[in-house]
């Protein structure tokens, strides 16, 4: 894409951890596991948190032009993540003021099965686009719920082809293990921005605010703080500001 998007170029003014939210849930690591896989980022230059930049390229619901971009860090095979994953698509439904981007962090440790359901869902990105990987992520998230959140890999070639690919392609793909480095690239990702354990969010605003936030929210007390960030943002108030308002919410 020719155009460049002000969401291309963030300069991250800042990002912090909300205090309070880890009561919203989460599955969070108990150990460092080693990080791999370079990737272009942007950095804070006073916190030294940095994300990698959101472009076309990425998973997305919603506009880079949206006023509140949500990347979450996800595991497929997370409790937290999949009953957050359903609060996402109610809360970007019929709202063009926020995109969704998704990104890997499979925690090995907790989920066997949970690296190479990322990497499926890159596979039905490769065969249908940013559209397949949705509809094939979105059933594979509900296939995971449905079993008791473990995901059945002999189960996948099964959703892929409900979600209008190609099983042949598909199983081709998944046995190739050739997205590998793309899954371990979002995970360097979500370390580097701060993240501990899953869901992992990063919020930001096309001015280029950064918000942390950990931990899955329930659906109300998400809008509330996306609304919170966009009128802070709205009416020119200090990133200091969104943070106080941000706070008294909790």
């Amino acid at each position: 894409m020719a155009e460049t998007s002000k969401s291309n170029q963030y300069i991250i003014a800042g990002a912090i951890i909300i205090a309070g939210l880890l009561i919203a849930g989460g599955i969070f690591l108990s150990k460092n596991e080693a990080s791999q896989g370079p990737r272009d980022t942007v950095t804070d230059e006073n916190s030294g948190v940095e994300v990698a930049e959101v472009t076309a390229d990425d998973h997305i619901v919603g506009s880079l032009d949206a006023d509140l971009i949500v990347i979450e860090f996800s595991d497929i095979e997370c409790p937290f993540c999949q009953t957050f994953h359903d609060t996402m698509k109610e809360v970007v439904a019929g709202d063009d003021r926020i995109a969704w981007v998704f990104r890997h962090f499979p925690i090995d440790s907790l989920h066997r099965n949970a690296r190479a359901a990322a990497h499926s869902t890159e596979c039905a990105a490769e065969l249908g686009g940013n559209e397949g990987f949705w509809n094939y992520t979105n059933a594979l998230f509900s296939a995971a719920q449905a079993n008791g959140t473990r995901v059945d890999l002999s189960a996948l070639g099964d959703i892929a082809v409900g979600a209008g690919l190609d099983r042949a392609a598909f199983e081709e793909c998944q046995d190739s293990n050739r997205h590998a480095a793309a899954v371990r690239a979002d995970e360097t990702d979500a370390r580097n921005s701060g993240g501990r354990g899953t869901p992992h969010n990063i919020l930001l605003t096309q001015r280029g605010d950064a918000f942390a936030l950990p931990g899955g929210l329930p659906k109300d007390m998400m809008l509330s703080v996306i609304d919170t960030i966009i009128a802070g943002v709205e009416r020119d108030a200090s990133y200091e500001t969104i943070i106080a308002d941000l706070s008294a919410l909790f």
